[in-house]
């Protein structure tokens, strides 16, 4: 959308010189981002869903306007990322073996995985490996003409990176 559009949008609903979104309703009618149909909604918990809402709004009124005129939600999800290594004995060096994001609805039930890594060649320390494991909401967007980029929803949604 155009920049110039989106200011006269925020003029309209807000007032003259408010370029500030108060709620959802002020992301629908000003930049055309409707929260249900955002891809993944519906697969995350209440407690998600409000981090989710307020993330939204935040979101957007971190950047300037023209980059709002651009932001294009493509989904969000509720994700574990898993990752195993081992300390090198002799460098104390961490080798990464394996990593996965694994997006999950409100259930537990896997629904896909966003990616897997596996280091071939250090595959075979994996039994003797340490696991992490960290939970958060993924955001996927886009802006400009650029490609789909990602983020950390973290907190109650007032935080990303």
């Amino acid at each position: 959308m155009q920049v110039n559009k989106v200011i006269k949008r925020y003029e309209t609903f807000i007032g003259k010189g408010q370029y500030e979104l108060r709620d959802l309703v002020d992301l629908l009618h000003i930049h055309d981002v409707d929260y249900n149909e955002i891809s993944g909604i519906d697969t995350l918990s209440e407690e998600n869903e409000i981090k989710v809402k307020h993330f939204l709004v935040k979101f957007f009124n971190a950047w300037g306007l023209e980059t709002r005129a651009s932001i294009k939600p493509v989904s969000v999800h509720t994700v574990v990322e898993r990752c195993w290594w081992i300390d090198h004995p002799e460098t104390k060096t961490r080798i990464w073996i394996k990593s996965e994001q694994v997006a999950f609805d409100k259930t537990g039930k896997i629904l896909f995985k966003f990616y897997e890594h596996v280091e071939k060649e250090y595959l075979y320390l994996l039994p003797r490996s340490k696991k992490n494991e960290e939970v958060f909401l993924r955001f996927d967007f886009t802006r400009g003409n650029g490609g789909v980029e990602w983020l950390h929803i973290v907190g109650n949604g007032f935080s990303w990176y």
